[in-house]
């Protein structure tokens, strides 16, 4: 992703089928604005074939599917595969800006922009992180999804907003 002058690179990270239904808009208006943006919409596959059923009705095709969902996969596999593949989208594309939805762990693996240090950048040399979140988190204290909550919006966003901010 190579930006025209004066335009943003725009990364939206996205795995499930409820992150692609909240970011959609996000990316249609994002598309509109290409004037401002190059977009580069990045699916890790997480939830497969709810997924593209979600992105299908939107007529949203991703740039990049990293296609991590394998049969009888676990949370550490999601991990992981996420967590690398996003740290080379990263490195490949290089964006000034990273938006992310949720606690889930496509979300949490969106750590690697925080963990892409590129120099020139925005604060701690790294792409800032937007993070829209839930007003209902409630949930299971002890779930996975909590956890990651605590750890990619809490700790790493430079900000978090509401799905319809």
């Amino acid at each position: 992703m190579s930006p025209q002058a004066g335009r943003r690179r725009l990364m939206i990270i996205l795995g499930t089928r409820p992150e692609a239904v909240k970011l959609a808009p996000v990316i249609l208006e994002a598309r509109r604005a290409a004037d401002q943006f190059d977009l580069l919409v990045v699916t890790t596959g997480q939830h497969g074939q709810m997924l593209d059923q979600v992105l299908g009705f939107f007529g949203i095709r991703p740039d990049v599917d990293l296609d991590i969902m394998s049969h009888d996969q676990d949370l550490c596999h999601v991990t992981t595969q996420a967590l690398n593949g996003l740290y080379g989208v990263m490195r490949d594309h290089r964006p000034d800006c990273v938006v992310v939805q949720g606690d889930t762990t496509t979300a949490f693996a969106a750590l690697a922009a925080f963990y892409h240090q590129t120099p020139g950048r925005s604060r701690r040399g790294r792409a800032p992180v937007a993070r829209p979140v839930s007003a209902f988190p409630g949930g299971d204290q002890s779930s996975a999804d909590h956890s990651h909550r605590l750890g990619d919006g809490d700790m790493t966003a430079d900000a978090c907003r509401a799905p319809t901010a």
